[in-house]
């Protein structure tokens, strides 16, 4: 086979990946050869009402993903529903001897009880997190009704509880019927894919890896797991046996092995991705069988020099993502979540912070297929206490909040690209949550020794020093100060804490796409003046000291898209945290996302700002372009004028216009040779 055939045809088996590997199928294949699991997604003809005074409303007909605040987060009026939602559908069963079934459910806000018959399947807490429950005794030949009585309101024992957010209700991610033979891989080990991929140590010319698989047994004799690796291709390389043997709930089945010369997951350049597929076999047969990725890496943080990835110094261009947009709440389809990532890439982002809560194992997958770092986060967040208590103090907070991270861990384990377990973000009192941050770091150290832990801090103290790395939100010519405040402010950090490693967590401002100035002066971010220049403004400043301080090991801006939250009345849209890089409804990309593509994205490309600045009032106004193949020549109604370089690929020039319209055409060519093009039309109103 041609190198250019082999590598479309990795692509090829890349992009059937996201089917084959998402979701619940990570958790068991389904048509596996020889394998007796069967997955079946239940997304369909659902029923669904609302609760008032612990009556059911009208009943409505639904199909999942589904939230009831797709909008009344935007209305307005600074308040949405935050209560009980019914959802039931009937499923046909052909129950066969045996058989067990499972319900798995990706995602359901905040808190659920889950009936099938009218008997009780189990109960969840938590909002991001994906769970399973066995129904095999609760169900029967023919009709069986699901039921699920869902609650997003608020709950001082289940964080996140005071934050920047929504808390959509709803059952928002997809849910599936799994039913397996008698002996199978666990599928209730907190909804992990009961097969764990560890890489104890990797280098460009071996990997020494184990695998694990958790096997539930109610017949345990004569079982045994065998491994099978592939490579991208699907050509077997190695097959490994094990005995299982029982260890606690499960039974265990464990090898290790050694790969030579391994073919390395190298982030966007080429994270290439083998597959590793688990079978467990009784009596000769395959009765159960798991398939997993596996993306071979090595990776460390230097305080100096930061992020390196398969030794070499790896720049991290990073951002925060939040799951919601317009319209749909966090319910997003397949679809949504591709074109989320795939707009991070036209951006140049290879790196991002998934923000603040474990995202849908969807956005995962597809990460790891295109070498994007990830930075996944428990929902531990703002205050740790209100008028009725201390949080932290309670038992059943500080169990739910290791229920979470757990679930986390175990959950993604496997997923090549997660390189960060975040812990917390902007914690603040009252509290001490150094104690249970200490207990949280260990958790984590003890589910997933492999990884680096890391916060996301606002304030100086011991807290930050109880994870491997230390990150920052900082919003100086924001919040608070001038923008060129950040400078100083970050050597002095690096300065009185050498020890730490550091990085830029959040940084950024609001824009709005409608306001527009042809000034860069502080706003009150309080107010409904949003200027999308200044939100330009203030991150090429930004970026250029971020990246100029090479002991940053990343810059996460805030944030890749605007998102809702409902206590905001800011900017010129209620309701709306306007600081994303692109427009709520992934419409509008602002001129801060096209700055960021000429810093980010090798692709040569040209840019004219402030397209939509069209009504000018001033006839001397400065027009910015930015461009990654300089120099730019630039036209003002077909008169040539010279453009200066300000560095990180902007291009500046201040022309004169006349009344009426003017065209601005802005032009450059590529190392190659290409035109690169951009122009749109100004009109000078007279006074």
């Amino acid at each position: 086979m041609s190198k250019g055939l082999r590598l479309l045809a990795v692509a090829a088996l890349a992009a059937l990946g996201v089917m084959f590997f998402a979701g619940p199928v990570q958790a068991g294949s389904a048509g596996a050869e020889g394998g007796s699991r069967l997955v079946q997604n239940l997304d369909q003809g659902w029923e669904f009402a609302l609760v008032d005074n612990d009556h059911p409303g009208p009943w409505q007909e639904v199909n999942l993903p589904h939230s009831w605040n797709t909008q009344d987060t935007l209305d307005g009026d600074n308040k949405y529903r935050m209560g009980v939602g019914l959802y039931q559908k009937e499923i046909e069963l052909d129950r066969a001897a045996g058989r067990r079934y499972f319900l798995r459910f990706e995602g359901v806000n905040i808190k659920c009880r889950v009936t099938v018959n009218g008997k009780e399947a189990g109960s969840h807490r938590g909002g991001y997190t994906a769970f399973a429950f066995e129904i095999t005794e609760l169900v029967h030949p023919g009709k069986n009704l699901i039921e699920v009585k869902v609650d997003n309101s608020f709950d001082r024992e289940i964080m996140p509880l005071y934050c920047d957010y929504n808390f959509y209700g709803g059952i928002y991610r997809s849910v599936y019927l799994i039913s397996t033979a008698k002996n199978c891989i666990a599928v209730t080990d907190f909804a992990s894919p009961g097969v764990y991929l560890t890489q104890k140590n990797v280098t460009d010319d071996a990997a020494e890896l184990q695998f694990l698989a958790r096997v539930s047994a109610p017949e345990p004799t004569g079982l045994t797991v065998r491994f099978k690796l592939m490579d991208a291709l699907g050509t077997e390389l190695k097959i490994m046996e094990a005995a299982p043997e029982p260890k606690g709930e499960w039974m265990e089945a464990a090898v290790s092995l050694k790969l030579d010369h391994p073919h390395l997951w190298n982030g966007v350049d080429q994270p290439y991705l083998y597959r590793v597929r688990t079978e467990l076999i009784s009596g000769g047969k395959v009765v159960d069988a798991v398939d997993q990725q596996l993306g071979l890496r090595y990776f460390r943080v230097d305080s100096e020099q930061g992020f390196f990835l398969n030794g070499k110094g790896y720049r991290l261009y990073g951002v925060n993502r939040h799951q919601d947009r317009e319209g749909k709440a966090n319910a997003l389809s397949p679809a949504d979540q591709e074109e989320d990532f795939a707009l991070m890439r036209e951006m140049g982002v290879n790196a991002v912070r998934l923000a603040h809560y474990p995202q849908a194992d969807l956005a995962y997958s597809i990460c790891d297929r295109l070498g994007i770092v990830v930075w996944a986060e428990l929902p531990f967040i703002g205050r740790t206490g209100d008028k009725t208590g201390i949080f932290l103090n309670s038992k059943n907070f500080q169990d739910n909040l290791k229920q979470q991270l757990q679930e986390l861990i175990r959950q993604n384990y496997n997923h090549p690209a997660i390189i960060f377990w975040g812990l917390f973000n902007e914690l603040s009192p009252p509290g001490n949550p150094v104690p249970l941050l200490k207990e949280l770091n260990a958790l984590a150290h003890q589910e997933d020794p492999y990884r680096l832990t890391t916060v996301a801090t606002m304030l100086e103290g011991p807290l930050d020093d109880v994870t491997d790395l230390a990150c920052w939100n900082q919003y100086w010519g924001w919040y608070y100060g001038w923008v060129q405040n950040f400078a100083p402010w970050a050597d002095a950090m690096r300065r009185n804490h050498p020890q730490r490693r550091l990085c830029m967590s959040e940084y950024g401002a609001g824009a709005s796409v409608n306001q527009h100035s042809e000034l860069n002066r502080n706003v009150i971010t309080t107010g409904h003046w949003h200027p999308e220049n200044y939100q330009a403004y203030v991150h090429e400043k930004m970026w250029a000291m971020i990246s100029e301080r090479k002991y940053f090991w990343a810059g996460f801006l805030w944030n890749m898209f605007d998102f809702s939250v409902v206590k905001r009345n800011e900017g010129d849209r209620a309701n709306i945290n306007d600081k994303g890089m692109i427009t709520f409804d992934r419409k509008t990309r602002k001129d801060a996302f096209y700055f960021y593509k000429a810093n980010w994205n090798p692709e040569p490309m040209i840019h004219i700002t402030n397209h939509r600045f069209v009504s000018r009032h001033s006839p001397l106004v400065q027009v910015k372009v930015y461009c990654n193949s300089g120099p730019v020549q630039l036209a003002v109604n077909g008169r040539g004028i010279k453009m200066n370089s300000q560095g990180l690929s902007i291009y500046t020039a201040r022309v004169f216009l006349k009344p009426g319209k003017n065209l601005i055409s802005a032009s450059a060519r590529s190392p190659d040779g290409q035109v690169l093009a951009d122009n749109l039309t100004w009109k000078f109103l007279l006074p």
